[in-house]
């Protein structure tokens, strides 16, 4: 078969003929399908833990019974001596409180502050608040004059000579050794003195007796002084201004012979002490009475004798009735003996006041002030002194107790003054 010429050229110079394009489409978006909510698999439920069992706690006897591990015995090293100021520094450490920190605002107090030592014409003063209830130690001074205003646990004063000396209330014993030529005042539970020579003293001594021990030419007599804040002191320290026992004294070497005596009867503090004026002290010096200055056992002219019971809760009255008496007791009309004060027991005060029903009531329901007297008219001299210049009593008569019979008076002072029951 014979193709046309110009066809089979046609063919051939056009070329090939293009296949067409397919046409094209926009695949549609599948829809994703939503799996099937499926069931939350059910847990097993955790088997419980096995518990261990508990150890039966052992019985007192057991524990007892069970051996004790051994402990090996170490040797304790011996205690090196210690020197006074060592001594102090450790008590204070000991007996320093919360309260006193708060106080003093330190953490421990400076040992220095509680010690004189070696001083030579010098003034050493500690006024109050400066001691705190502490422990003081006094040495190897000599010439000097130290006040200690304050109140005070102990104190000792060593080998000193010639110096003038205040020991304010002191709620324990003031130790007072080898010392020569000293002015002392000193109040506290208990004064002993030893090895001592020729040493002036005005005491308050609150419990048991003074005493003396190889001592000689020591003069006692009746505490005398008062600075603003004593009477406080005197609480702090314990003490109780009307139960001093100053002249009870106990000397070891009686045997041997007397070895002290009383001063005059009417010796104060100026006798012994610079004034605190003229040693540069502000603290101001009061004439109020904290201790009775009694006459104790001194020689006296036989005369009336008279006691004054003053209740509790008024003995403000016993300071008073005393002011006013003051001008008689120092001409030496009246005599001021003793001073207690004491809270009486039902069966002693039915000894001493015997059917007086209302005195028994009165003088048993808490501490009773007594007063001991002697002098000429001294009942009439203390019934006046209980009234005004009118005549009217200035005090309740429930209050105050003057006995009229002699056979109570004598019976108050046998049982209470000098015997002192328990307070």
């Amino acid at each position: 078969f014979v193709y046309p010429i110009s066809t089979a050229m046609g063919n051939c110079c056009s070329g090939p003929k293009a296949e067409p394009e397919p046409e094209k489409f926009q695949e549609e978006p599948v829809k994703q399908s939503q799996p099937e909510p499926q069931p939350e698999p059910q847990r097993e439920p955790t088997p419980p833990k096995p518990q261990t069992p508990r150890e039966p706690t052992p019985s007192p006897k057991a524990k007892a019974e069970s051996p004790k591990p051994e402990t090996k015995e170490v040797p304790v090293p011996h205690p090196q001596p210690q020197s006074i100021q060592q001594k102090i520094s450790n008590v204070l450490a000991r007996q320093h409180t919360m309260r006193e920190r708060k106080e003093s605002k330190v953490a421990l107090m400076d040992p220095s502050k509680f010690t004189a030592t070696k001083l030579e014409d010098q003034i050493l003063i500690r006024e109050p608040s400066t001691i705190n209830g502490q422990m003081f130690a006094i040495e190897e001074c000599r010439n000097c004059d130290v006040f200690l205003l304050d109140h005070s646990a102990t104190v000792t004063i060593d080998d000193c000579r010639d110096c003038r000396i205040f020991i304010g209330p002191c709620e324990s014993s003031v130790f007072i050794r080898n010392c020569k030529n000293c002015r002392i005042i000193v109040a506290a539970q208990q004064i002993r003195l030893r090895d001592c020579l020729g040493c002036d003293l005005l005491i308050y001594c609150g419990a048991g007796q003074p005493v003396i021990e190889t001592s000689d030419q020591i003069r006692f007599g009746c505490f005398n002084y008062s600075y603003f804040g004593l009477r406080s002191h005197f609480e702090k320290a314990g003490l109780q201004p009307f139960n001093n026992d100053w002249d009870n004294i106990h000397d070891f070497n009686l045997a041997e012979g007397k070895h002290w005596e009383y001063l005059p009867p009417h010796s104060t503090w100026k006798d012994l002490l610079k004034p605190l004026n003229e040693v540069g002290c502000s603290l101001e010096i009061t004439d109020d009475i904290i201790v009775p200055n009694t006459w104790s056992n001194r020689p006296k002219q036989k005369s009336q004798s008279g006691v004054l019971l003053v209740m509790s809760g008024h003995h403000d009255i016993a300071y008073e009735l005393l002011e006013k008496l003051q001008p008689i007791l120092r001409k030496n009309f009246m005599y001021l003996v003793r001073t207690r004060i004491l809270k009486i027991k039902p069966d002693v005060a039915k000894q001493v006041f015997g059917s007086h029903d209302d005195v028994i009531a009165r003088v048993t329901s808490g501490s009773t002030v007594i007063l001991e007297f002697e002098g000429n008219n001294v009942l009439s001299s203390l019934s006046m002194k209980l009234h005004d210049a009118e005549g009217n009593q200035y005090v309740q008569p429930d209050h105050v107790y003057l006995p009229i019979d002699n056979t109570i008076i004598q019976n108050v002072i046998q049982h209470l003054v000098t015997a002192r029951p328990a307070i």
